[in-house]
Parts: structure tokens; C-alpha cells; sequence
């Protein structure tokens, strides 16, 4: 039903740009992760999270090297972030490629907290009613334990376990929502979206900060 459906959502989208709120209330089942991989694969033909993951864990390798050589304050940061792996070098994957997407936030030019928001010992009821403001946020809680989604003030996903599983969804729901990339984040969703999903072919052009990484993943 939801593939049927596909093209009355898009037209809606684009011609009404309604609030996720209401956009939820109509269409609930778009906000669970199964759908919102469909949902992707019927606007790009690329399998979401299949995709993402693969392309992350492939390039990972080479980005903890630029990481680990940027210098300044931003290196400072980041090496911060590395201490993570660096203390633990039997990390799952999960922890691997949540702390090489929070460098990689950092190595773009841009600022994790952005993107995601910590809250320790509040619970997760508490945090998604604390981001009511926010348009487009990660939240980490840790009573107990929740990683969640939230767009323009409101919950839309919780329960998904990892930050990375996290950000790749919410490419996702950008395009299920026809949603614009986070100014402040603009180069980071351009390395999600022509890095880890392929699609680099779209407009606009690549910023230069992009194609510089991609040089360097390459060299």
C-alpha cells in the first residue's frame, strides 16, 4: 500500500509542505524504519541503511587517518572524540562508527552538537520535551539508554539503538519528508548523502570541502 501510495505522498510534499505533525498523523507508517528505507529506495533506487553502513565501515579505515593528523583547534577536538577508541581498542562497530561520524562532523567544519544532544541522567521523556525548539536534532539519553530523532520539535523515532543507525535514518526521512539539510550542517548531510549513499551526481555542485576529503579518502 505504501508503494502505491508513493506518488500521492510526493506530490503532497512538494505542493503543500506540510508540518512532519500532520504529515505523521496522515501517513504513521512512513515513521517506522522499515518504511523509511522503502521510502528512500523509492525516491533513489539505493538501498538506505545497506548502503550507508557499508560505505562508512569502508572508508573508516582512511578517515580515523585524516583525523588523527588534522592539527589546530579542530584537531584538538577531534582527538578528544578519538580518546574513545584509543581506550578502548576492542570497540564494537557500533561504538567505531558513532565516534568516526562525530569526528567527521568536526573534520567538515561543522559542530557536533548541531547534530546531536547529550542528556545524562534525564529521562528520555524529559529530553524529547527539553528539544521541543529544535528542527532537526539527535538526541542521546541515558535513562535508560535512547537514541531518537526529532524534527521540527517533535519525536519521530526512537529506540534505534546507535548514533550512526540514527543519522542514517535521518538522511532518510529528509528525502521521505522532502526535508532542506541543516544549514549548520550542510557539509555533513553532503558527505552522508555523496559519500556514504552514492548519490553525487545531484545538484548543486560539490563544496570544495567535500571534494578535498573525497581527494584525500581517494589518494
Amino acid at each position: 500500500m505504501m508503494s502505491k501510495t508513493y506518488s500521492w505522498r510526493r506530490q503532497e510534499l512538494v505542493a503543500k509542505s506540510p508540518q512532519v505533525e500532520d504529515f505523521k498523523e496522515r501517513w504513521p507508517a512512513l515513521f517506522q524504519p522499515f518504511q523509511i528505507n522503502e521510502e528512500f529506495q523509492r525516491c533513489t533506487t539505493v538501498p538506505l541503511e545497506s548502503t550507508f553502513m557499508f560505505q562508512l565501515d569502508r572508508y573508516t579505515p582512511k578517515l580515523l587517518e585524516l583525523f588523527n593528523a588534522k592539527g589546530g583547534t579542530v584537531g584538538q577536538r577531534i582527538k578528544a572524540l578519538l580518546k574513545a577508541l584509543i581506550q578502548d581498542p576492542c570497540a564494537t562497530v557500533c561504538k567505531t562508527r558513532e565516534v568516526t561520524l562525530r569526528c567527521l562532523i568536526e573534520y567538515m567544519g561543522e559542530r557536533g552538537e548541531e547534530l546531536i544532544s547529550e542528556h545524562e541522567g534525564e529521562p528520555e521523556v524529559e529530553v524529547q520535551q527539553r528539544l521541543v525548539m529544535h528542527s532537526m536534532k539527535l538526541y542521546v539519553a541515558h535513562e535508560p539508554d535512547a537514541v531518537g530523532i526529532i524534527i521540527e520539535g517533535m519525536p519521530v523515532l526512537a529506540d534505534m539503538g546507535n548514533v550512526a543507525r540514527a543519522c542514517c535514518l535521518l538522511l532518510g526521512l529528509t528525502y521521505a519528508l522532502n526535508l532542506q539539510y541543516p544549514a549548520k550542517l550542510a557539509k555533513t548531510f553532503e558527505v552522508f548523502q555523496r559519500l556514504f549513499v552514492g548519490l553525487d551526481t545531484l545538484q548543486p555542485k560539490p563544496s570544495s570541502r567535500y571534494i578535498s576529503l573525497k581527494n584525500k579518502l581517494l589518494a
